[in-house]
């Protein structure tokens, strides 16, 4: 099986007990991690392969998230792509081994992704109270940043399970 589509069907289980798992626990009433984005970034800087693979994940993922979150379709698929591109450019010489890297990649390219969708919304539906949920978003960024380790490590597993060819290190081990 591919790697890209072992994580993309890895993820879509998770993106659909998401809710389940994350929402029961009354911590995350007011924000959940973005688990599907920390996967785009996995295959960003995690997976080397071709840009059209791995943004046609990124597609997928944020498609499955508009469906799931209500959003507008397209809105986190154009976001989670346009994200993919950006840690493929800007993370592609950093090693993340260290876990306060790996705090990084999950909070900055959230805070990013959440910069973006309040934009977009902001664009499509001029509401003046859109722009307080700029308060949400070091939030969205901390849950989402503290998330990413752990996440980072399960799909290394499941990556490394799909495709012997992965290292035994890993590069978000």
């Amino acid at each position: 099986m591919n790697r890209y589509t072992a994580l993309f069907l890895f993820t879509f289980g998770v993106l659909l007990l998401e809710p389940l798992l994350l929402f029961a626990v009354p911590i995350f009433s007011f924000t959940v991690p973005e688990l599907g984005l920390i996967a785009v970034v996995y295959c960003a800087h995690g997976v080397r392969g071709s840009l059209s693979s791995g943004a046609a994940v990124a597609l997928g993922i944020g498609y499955l998230t508009d469906l799931y979150s209500g959003a507008p379709v397209g809105m986190h698929a154009l976001v989670y792509v346009l994200v993919y591109f950006l840690v493929r450019a800007t993370f592609g010489r950093i090693l993340g081994r260290a876990l306060w890297l790996q705090v990084l990649f999950g909070a900055l390219p959230s805070g990013v992704a959440g910069l973006l969708v309040i934009s977009i919304e902001q664009w499509l539906n001029p509401v003046a109270h859109s722009w307080a949920l700029l308060g949400r978003l070091p939030w969205q960024m901390l849950v989402t940043g503290l998330f990413a380790p752990p996440f980072f490590w399960v799909l290394w597993r499941v990556d490394r399970l799909a495709s012997y060819e992965v290292s035994s290190e890993g590069i978000f081990k």
